[in-house]
């Protein structure tokens, strides 16, 4: 006998760390969670770290920005902002652009864990 014990209103999944996300109708699901969901991360090039909304005083334009990914693999992650401007990561000016908009240098990592085993449970859909 199987039971219900809720419904999914919303998938949402957020490439970049800090940055807001986008809504999916469907994805993967992991052993580490949503398939895509931070797995890169903006890094100050000044200080080496990663930047965060956490730290309004450097970072309080953060979320005025969104990450999404295009449907390719590896997952391409495009950059936009309130007015809808869009910077795909693979635009040779990426870097460049982003740290214009956000006044400070930037660079996009890659954050996965290196040796993790993802292994899909099935798909998820809203």
């Amino acid at each position: 006998m199987t039971s219900m014990i809720g419904t999914i209103g919303a998938i949402m999944r957020f490439p970049v760390k800090s940055l807001l996300g986008e809504n999916l109708d469907e994805c993967a699901i992991t052993l580490e969670g949503l398939d895509g969901d931070r797995t890169h991360a903006l890094v100050d090039a000044t200080t080496g770290k990663i930047a965060s909304a956490k730290q309004p005083n450097l970072w309080r334009h953060l979320l005025e920005f969104a990450a999404s990914t295009a449907s390719s693999t590896p997952l391409s992650i495009v950059v936009s902002d309130a007015d809808g401007n869009q910077i795909p990561h693979g635009d040779p000016d990426f870097g460049e652009k982003l740290a214009k908009l956000l006044g400070r240098e930037v660079k996009l990592i890659d954050v996965r864990p290196r040796g993790s085993n993802s292994i899909a449970q099935g798909p998820m859909k809203s």
